[in-house]
């Protein structure tokens, strides 16, 4: 059981977080991923809607994690 909880740990100590922390990280990062993936969808069908959302939500999402390295 050690080993397991070690290995869930490790992932997020490389990054200088907590286990929370992280996962609140990821979390969000895939709720935008989420939501850039569905006006993306819609768009393909619809072109005249959502023409930036999903650029946008994945440059939010890139920026955020660059952010973040650098702290």
């Amino acid at each position: 059981m050690k080993n397991l909880i070690d290995k869930i740990l490790e992932h997020p100590r490389e990054q200088n977080e907590t286990y929370l922390t992280h996962m609140k990280h990821a979390l969000k990062c895939s709720l935008m991923l989420l939501a850039a993936s569905v006006t993306c969808f819609v768009h393909s069908f619809i072109p005249f809607v959502f023409k930036k959302t999903a650029t946008n939500l994945a440059t939010r999402v890139i920026d955020a994690r660059c952010k973040n390295k650098e702290e």
